[in-house]
């Protein structure tokens, strides 16, 4: 494995959740049809994975809140950016 991977056990795993639900629904499915779908797979392989987790930073001195679609295992997160990419860029 690449020693610049971080948790590679766990990247693994997730990965192959990823390519699963890419795989069974192709590209242009509705995001909450994809969570539902990984959250499911990733509690199959054993693993914690919490949804809409609530993170609070600071930019320039003011509070910003944001939500990150999935957490697995508290370490790993999950967000897609499928609403800010033009799907014709996202042809193979």
């Amino acid at each position: 494995m690449n020693a610049h991977i971080v948790l590679p056990n766990l990247s693994y795993k997730i990965n192959g959740a990823l390519f699963k639900a890419h795989r069974k629904f192709g590209r242009f499915e509705k995001e909450k049809v994809y969570q539902n779908y990984l959250v499911g797979e990733i509690n199959k392989l054993g693993l914690n994975c919490d949804r809409e987790v609530r993170i609070e930073t600071e930019v320039y001195g003011k509070k910003v809140i944001s939500f990150i679609d999935l957490v697995v295992e508290r370490f790993i997160a999950l967000e897609s950016l499928l609403g800010f990419i033009p799907r014709s860029l996202l042809r193979e």
